[in-house]
């Protein structure tokens, strides 16, 4: 448990042991000043060093990416297993040594390097297939990695790879071994509302909040989608339907921070749901401008798509400031996710090689872990992170 919410916790469970006499008031400071507080400067360093594991893990992808061609069919099938493994087996040992932030990270890189595989596996085999096919097996694979390893961004990429899938495979049908009678859009058309009902049940009976969160995501997206149905039609279904999203969501965050500065019950929740599906709705609609840029002005389309990245990188980080100052790690995430789309969306936009990227990716990366390692030195106290 996050150390300021257990304090918080404790705090009010020993006024209630006062009150009943379980404790005496003379212990209290005492109990207290055993628990001591996660700072600033730790939560920092946490974050800096769980963006620089993730960023050096695009690294590597980006460059395996742009030497795929010139590589053998063991090579690239090692490599990507050996990846796999190795974010893993590094997860369960910073487990081990009682770093769940880390751990959490790790899982994230895995499910990552897992998404990559199926695209590129698939490659390295010849298989024919759908991209809906390929989301499907990333969120599930994210899916499993997440709720096995415990890790909250993992589970947040299955949902992603979710929204990918269902909405990929709205368009025309597939074509090669997965055209069958049983068709994918079918298949995610049934799977999503069964994730609600069943992540609503199993989290009421086993009162998993992991379950509970999976099922409003799930109805989230369900309840977004009925609406992009209903306006499809306008010929901007997808466009207004992101703008609508972006109000929406902006203000149940709004909305959220508030019941959370009020200590009110869902305040959390309803905040980083809002921060998620708030950012995740703008970088849908900032993927719009990438596929026909010139519906804003014709005369300034590269401008005004640039112009549109920048606003996206100053609200991620926006998120990222609001989250650390709140000390929501969900919202701190869902700005930190939001801002390597758009920083990657943004060296495409400047014709950037994969080898570039990748040189770029690992730049940041070493920026933010000797950042991270550099706090850690000056900190006094060795926090779990």
């Amino acid at each position: 448990m996050n150390q300021s919410r257990y304090r918080r916790r404790l705090e009010a469970d020993l006024d209630r042991w006062i009150a009943d006499g379980l404790v005496g008031a003379d212990r209290r400071e005492t109990i207290l000043a055993s628990i001591r507080e996660e700072s600033s400067s730790d939560r920092a360093r946490s974050a800096l060093a769980a963006a620089g594991v993730i960023l050096l893990g695009l690294a590597v992808i980006a460059f395996i990416a742009s030497n795929w061609d010139g590589m053998t069919r063991s090579l690239k099938a090692g490599i990507l297993i050996l990846a796999l493994v190795g974010a893993s087996c590094l997860s369960l040992l910073a487990r081990k040594r009682s770093r769940p932030r880390l751990a959490a990270a790790l899982v994230l890189l895995a499910a990552l390097v897992f998404a990559a595989g199926v695209g590129l596996m698939g490659q390295i085999l010849n298989l024919p297939g759908a991209a809906s096919s390929a989301f499907m097996l990333a969120a599930f694979g994210a899916l499993i990695l997440g709720v096995g390893g415990a890790s909250p961004p993992a589970v947040a990429l299955s949902l992603l790879f979710g929204v990918l899938w269902q909405a990929s495979s709205m368009g025309d049908p597939p074509s090669g071994s997965f055209q069958t009678d049983i068709r994918l859009w079918r298949v995610a058309d049934v799977v999503f509302p069964a994730i609600i009902l069943g992540s609503a049940a199993l989290s009421r009976l086993w009162n998993s909040a992991l379950l509970r969160h999976l099922a409003i995501w799930s109805a989230g997206f369900s309840g977004g989608l009925i609406l992009f149905k209903l306006i499809e039609d306008s010929g901007e279904g997808p466009r207004i339907w992101l703008m609508l999203q972006i109000l929406v969501w902006s203000i149940a965050g709004f909305l959220g921070r508030r019941r959370y500065a009020a200590g009110k019950t869902g305040g959390a929740t309803l905040y980083g749901y809002g921060a998620w599906w708030g950012m995740l709705s703008v970088s849908a609609f900032s993927l719009t401008l990438s596929i026909d840029p010139t519906w804003m002005d014709a005369s300034i389309p590269a401008a005004a798509t640039l112009l549109e990245r920048a606003v996206w990188i100053g609200l991620s980080l926006g998120v990222i400031v609001l989250g650390q100052t709140d000390r929501q790690g969900w919202v701190i995430g869902a700005g930190v996710a939001s801002l390597m789309g758009a920083v990657s969306l943004l060296l495409s936009d400047l014709g950037l090689s994969l080898t570039a990227a990748a040189g770029v990716f690992l730049l940041t990366a070493l920026i933010a872990l000797g950042f991270a390692a550099r706090m850690g030195r000056r900190s006094p106290h060795d926090t779990k992170g």
